[in-house]
């Protein structure tokens, strides 16, 4: 298995001149299969787990010149560029990791997020797809996820709806231990209330 790679999230949400990182989000690593991992990749994956993107980030995109259709490249650089804000280019390598593994649980909810708060690249009704099937996968027993479908909803105007998933996301992380994110959930929960999706800065 791939190891998990750390997406941070927008703390609270904020006009869109002002973003700001919270701490790391650790999404599930990818079930690899059967496919033969490069020597490129395995490099990249062992740095990704020691918690290294900076390093992993040149071996990944040296991986994808000799492989350029490969998934677990895309995957895991669309990761790390979600995790620093470089959201537009992340779609992208997402697009290709979900077109190959489309039940990727971390590339589903990331890929959810940026298209539901970036508002160069929002595009809410993929952001919705993404964000129901990485809740299901889930079994709707993720925080995260159900505060990344609450993102999607809202960004698609249903504000109603988004205020279901995030209220659920919100008892899901406290009843995992989790108040700080159950706190950023209630900023996200105020939003909504007021009728405003979240919105990030572009970089």
């Amino acid at each position: 298995a791939l190891p998990p790679v750390s997406v941070p999230r927008p703390a609270t949400a904020m006009p869109a001149a002002t973003a700001t990182a919270v701490p790391p989000l650790l999404p599930p690593a990818m079930k690899s299969g059967s496919h033969a991992f490069p020597t490129a990749p395995n490099a990249s994956f062992m740095l990704l787990a020691a918690d290294n993107a900076t390093g992993a980030e040149p071996v990944l995109r040296q991986a994808l010149t000799v492989d350029p259709g490969l998934p677990e490249a895309h995957r895991n650089l669309g990761l790390i560029l979600a995790g620093r804000g470089d959201n537009a280019e992340a779609r992208r390598h997402l697009a290709v990791s979900l077109e190959a593994v489309p039940d990727d649980p971390a590339a589903l909810e990331t890929a959810g997020w940026i298209l539901a708060v970036s508002p160069e690249i929002r595009d809410p009704g993929r952001a919705v797809a993404y964000a129901s099937r990485a809740s299901e996968l889930a079994q709707h027993l993720n925080p995260s996820a159900a505060d990344t479908l609450g993102a999607a909803l809202a960004a698609a105007g249903d504000f109603e709806a988004a205020l279901t998933a995030a209220r659920t996301a919100e008892a899901l992380a406290l009843d995992a231990g989790n108040p700080g994110l159950a706190r950023e959930i209630a900023g996200r929960i105020a939003l909504y209330e007021s009728g405003r999706p979240v919105t990030v800065a572009p970089r």
